[in-house]
């Protein structure tokens, strides 16, 4: 799952969520990251990587790479949760917490008002990921190729994941049925496991 996932599996305290957008750029075990961070972030940290875990090993998850190009298929995890999260807007009625819009840029200041919990690396990118509205990019197919676009551009090798919303418009409606299978049994999962 990509950012909004985590953000939205999270529990609903600042610390978790800002635990959930940390799992992405911090590395240690959890024991290594105390006193660096708040017990709660460092729990919402936790939960991230154990939604990585369950996701990169999930069946559904791991079958939809069949629908990806031959040269995206090593990027399948990144691209997967990115159009999961691309569904997660699109079903948000049925998964998510009020109004969508509100709830991003809720998020959005949440981060700036939890900045000293953020690693200087995260704290630089912050304050683009809501000028960019990296969020709301995952409402649309367009957004979807902007965020590919985006990400390539900060890093040469994911270069075959622009047009990665080729592959979903091709194959949409598998795509969406294994979301719809998918994320409700990760949030079972996560209610057994945390």
């Amino acid at each position: 799952m990509n950012f909004l996932a985590h953000f939205v599996l999270a529990q609903s305290t600042d610390a978790s969520r800002v635990g959930a957008l940390l799992g992405d750029f911090v590395c240690g075990t959890p024991e290594s990251l105390i006193g660096k961070f708040p017990d709660e972030v460092i729990k919402g940290i936790v939960l991230h990587r154990l939604i990585d875990r369950l996701t990169d090993d999930h069946p559904i998850f791991l079958d939809c790479k069949k629908w990806l190009r031959d040269d995206r298929r090593k990027f399948a995890g990144i691209v997967i949760d990115i159009f999961f999260d691309y569904f997660l807007t699109k079903h948000w009625e049925r998964f998510g917490e009020g109004d969508l819009t509100k709830y991003i840029e809720d998020l959005y200041l949440l981060i700036e008002r939890r900045a000293v919990w953020l690693t200087p690396e995260l704290r630089e990118i912050a304050p683009r990921m809501r000028a960019e509205d990296w969020l709301n990019s995952y409402c649309s197919i367009e957004g979807l190729g902007l965020t590919f676009r985006r990400m390539s551009r900060r890093r040469d090798f994911l270069a075959p994941i622009i047009g990665a919303e080729q592959d979903l418009k091709a194959h949409y409606q598998n795509f969406e049925n294994a979301f719809l299978k998918f994320y409700p049994d990760l949030v079972e999962t996560l209610k057994r496991e945390s």
